[in-house]
């Protein structure tokens, strides 16, 4: 009873946060929206006149929230390279542009619930610090900054244009909804935003430690560096406490992923279930991932009918979904349609789209290791086959 009570106090903190960034985030809008309206000839004239006045409002959102998008990015860029931090990757959607070996090149990742992300390789971790405070606040100070210039250049040129009227407002009301959504500290299992991580790190090595690591690992990933290889440095499994805090338990995650690379199964298994406790501060893109491994694990061992069913739930059809081009994704339907639903057919067209996305995926370690977790699917296939004949 105690544990469910802490787990519904949790999820409505999470809630009433979420509904509060929503709601200052509508507002910003509403106050554009009901001043566009106020300066548009058109909002009291013909009903043509007022669908074209809303279709050039939502078009000029949709125009503010993707440029809005890019500045966010290149505010950490801008401020991670201000303060000793080296460029990475920058993507915007799907489209990455990544630095590998020193050359640029254009590669393909989303992450769902994101929209934009720029990694960067930390500078050195000397006696438990690195500069984070400005790399983290560097998106929402150029929203702010261009957001400001966007409402000046409103009330001093007071365009007679529709569509700049428009785009002028709403570019600074998006830029300044933005700003808020990602500069209050939200740290919860939804999500930790830019606020959050600063907030995490103050006056916490360990939690400083955490990111410099994780930063490291999107470092070495980046230049084919599989997790198997790398220092053991950058994984640190936190204590049953420490798992509670958000950003210490993305560490434990990586160790996770790292331990399923050396094929240690029952170590990460053992580990998964730490993370996966209500109690624990995994946010739910890695709750979804670990699960997706969990199903994994199933299919190769027991391969329980029943124990995969209740594994797979609705949020994680929807996010294998969402999710469909992720590599551990491809590896786990694979899986399914190989060992469970032994659908030859959909197992082909998955290994050709596992196939065809090693040619443009970000992270080329992370296909090695899918690439070698298929091959297990298959001989475990084979041993099925050998089985039944016997």
């Amino acid at each position: 009873m105690k544990n469910n009570k802490g787990k519904n106090n949790k999820y409505r903190k999470s809630n009433r946060t979420v509904w509060l960034l929503s709601g200052v985030s509508g507002m910003f809008s509403a106050v554009a929206g009901l001043k566009f309206f106020e300066a548009s000839e058109n909002a009291n004239g013909t009903y043509a006149d007022f669908i074209l006045t809303f279709v050039i409002m939502i078009f000029a959102i949709y125009i503010s929230m993707f440029i809005h998008i890019i500045i966010h990015e290149t505010g950490h860029l801008v401020f991670g390279l201000a303060t000793g931090y080296r460029f990475s990757s920058f993507r915007i959607a799907n489209i990455m542009l990544a630095k590998v070996d020193g050359k640029f090149c254009i590669k393909k990742h989303s992450v769902k619930g994101t929209a934009g992300q720029c990694l960067m390789a930390p500078p050195e971790y000397v006696e438990g610090k690195i500069p984070y405070v400005m790399y983290n606040l560097g998106g929402v100070i150029f929203n702010i900054i261009l957001s400001l210039i966007s409402l000046v250049l409103f009330f001093s040129l007071k365009p007679d244009s529709l569509f700049a009227t428009a785009l002028l407002l709403f570019f600074s009301s998006t830029g300044f909804a933005l700003a808020f959504t990602n500069g209050f500290p939200v740290k919860n299992r939804f999500m930790i935003n830019d606020g959050g991580n600063i907030l995490g790190m103050k006056n916490n090595s360990e939690a400083i430690h955490a990111f410099y690591g994780q930063l490291k690992v999107y470092e070495a990933l980046s230049h084919g560096i599989r997790l198997k290889d790398m220092p053991d440095d950058y994984f640190r499994i936190p204590d049953d406490e420490k798992m509670k805090d958000g950003l210490m338990c993305a560490d434990g995650v990586f160790a996770c992923l790292r331990m399923i690379d050396k094929h240690d199964f029952d170590s990460a298994e053992i580990l998964m279930d730490k993370l996966l406790n209500e109690e624990a501060g995994t946010v739910e893109i890695h709750r979804r991932q670990l699960i997706c491994n969990k199903i994994y694990f199933e299919l190769i061992s027991d391969n329980n009918p029943e124990v995969i069913k209740s594994l797979i739930d609705k949020p994680q059809k929807s996010f294998m979904n969402s999710m469909r081009s992720d590599p551990s994704v491809m590896r786990t339907n694979y899986a399914l349609a190989v060992l469970n639903e032994k659908n030859k057919e959909k197992a082909q067209k998955i290994r050709k789209e596992f196939e065809k996305r090693e040619k443009t995926y970000a992270f080329s370690a992370d296909m090695q290791t899918d690439r070698e977790l298929i091959e297990i699917v298959d001989s475990r296939a084979k041993q099925m086959i050998y089985s039944d004949l016997r």
